[in-house]
């Protein structure tokens, strides 16, 4: 009689003991092997041993920022606290960091925690239902933010210097890689293997006898592959075409910075030009599918002056002999009918009488330049327009995962909608 009397003192001291929830975060995989998060979980322990509190479970999110609440635990654990409300008083973190950088999650989320009856507590921080407590609270919350802005600021500041000096901050483009040594070495090195196939693509294509699908084919079967050994896809390899920092550039729109780099171009100004002169060129030969012929380089450029079609070429047989000839293809026209040697020489005095004299050649690239300059700086400004109307929606967005995920003020349907 002994033992059940025993087991029954047991059950009924666990059900009056209240029951707490641990979450844990670090924000880099680097601290998730330094022991932040076995020390994070051993206090959080240790004070809900003091306030008798029973552990009911542990959440660990390892390597996510607290700059957004939708991280995968941080999520798991609202819907665990949202279907255990009535088992579960107590939310224990180890500081209010941990649980949220923004001033704005952190009351969305402690509202919700409200509603359900939760208290949120903190090891390192004197906060409870107190109105001192409360004050304290939300300023710990906004502080964390004010440190989580700064921290932003500062990574932004050290951004835009780093690119002003030409350094390319991000992940190497293909055909690039970081360098093995930091100090005065440029940002970015020539990757041996892949940098020549890169070259060798820019030209082909700024050749304009090949399509961008001839190029690919050409430089895969030469060996060029992604950093993970796999074939470019057709949108990476037309992503790559237009990357400046082929030529030597880095830009940074949200910034306001576009610097020459301090590391080596794998293609010339000229070539890079090239190529997006035919990849902006909708009505240009590649598209047409119409190739450069040694023999006869002004096909399907030259047009019939009577219907004004595209001239093709061949070669005719006479006396034992081959002549190369321009003709108009149109079977209802037929009007042109010109030795190569004579359009040759018709179209090379076009080119001398055309030539514009060395002082015009000045004043045109002078002009060309301003108007460079002038809409540069319009496309600087437009883009800064567009990156705020991107921070705006995205805040709106935040509000709408924020009354569907935390406050359920909004059902599925119109979240679909509104979104």
């Amino acid at each position: 009689m002994r033992g059940p009397n025993v087991a029954m003192t047991s059950n009924v001291n666990q059900t009056e003991v209240a029951r707490a929830v641990i979450y844990t975060r670090v924000s880099s995989h680097e601290q998730v092997t330094n022991y932040s998060l076995v020390t994070q979980e051993k206090e959080c322990r240790r004070y809900c041993r003091s306030h008798g509190l029973a552990v009911d479970r542990v959440f660990v999110e390892p390597g996510e920022s607290a700059k957004t609440a939708l991280r995968p635990k941080f999520q798991e654990m609202l819907e665990y606290l949202r279907k255990n409300k009535r088992s579960i008083s107590t939310l224990v973190v180890h500081n209010l960091s941990r649980f949220a950088r923004q001033r704005h999650d952190h009351e969305v989320v402690r509202f919700l925690l409200s509603q359900m009856g939760i208290a949120l507590r903190s090891v390192t921080e004197p906060i409870d239902d107190s109105p001192t407590g409360k004050a304290m609270e939300g300023m710990l919350a906004t502080f964390a933010q004010l440190d989580n802005d700064i921290r932003s600021e500062r990574t932004c500041i050290g951004m835009r210097e780093a690119l002003e000096q030409g350094k390319w901050t991000h992940r190497p483009p293909l055909g690039y890689q970081k360098p093995t040594t930091k100090t005065g070495t440029p940002s970015l090195v020539e990757d041996p293997v892949r940098a020549p196939l890169v070259r060798d693509a820019f030209q082909l294509f700024a050749s304009g006898r090949y399509t961008k699908r001839e190029v690919l084919d050409i430089v895969t079967s030469r060996g060029l592959t992604t950093m993970r050994g796999k074939p470019l896809s057709a949108q990476s390899f037309g992503s790559m075409l237009k990357n400046e920092r082929y030529a030597g550039m880095v830009e940074s729109p949200r910034l306001g910075v576009r610097q020459k780099g301090d590391f080596n171009p794998l293609v010339d100004e000229a070539t890079f030009w090239a190529v997006q002169n035919l990849l902006s060129n909708k009505g240009s030969t590649r598209n047409k599918r119409q190739r450069v012929h040694p023999d006869f380089p002004l096909r399907g450029f030259v047009k019939c002056s009577e219907c004004g079609t595209p001239l093709t070429a061949s070669w005719s047989t006479g006396n034992s002999k081959k002549y190369p000839y321009y003709r108009c293809p149109k079977s209802s026209c037929r009007t042109i009918n010109v030795r190569k040697e004579t359009l040759d020489r018709a179209f090379i005095s076009l080119l001398a009488r055309l030539q514009p004299k060395a002082e015009y050649v000045k004043l045109f690239t002078e002009i060309v330049r301003d108007v460079w300059k002038k809409r540069n700086q319009d496309a600087h400004q437009r883009a800064a327009q567009l990156n705020n109307a991107l921070d705006v929606n995205s805040d709106k967005i935040s509000g709408l995962v924020e009354a569907l995920t935390y406050l359920k003020s909004i059902d599925q349907q119109t979240y679909e909608n509104q979104l």
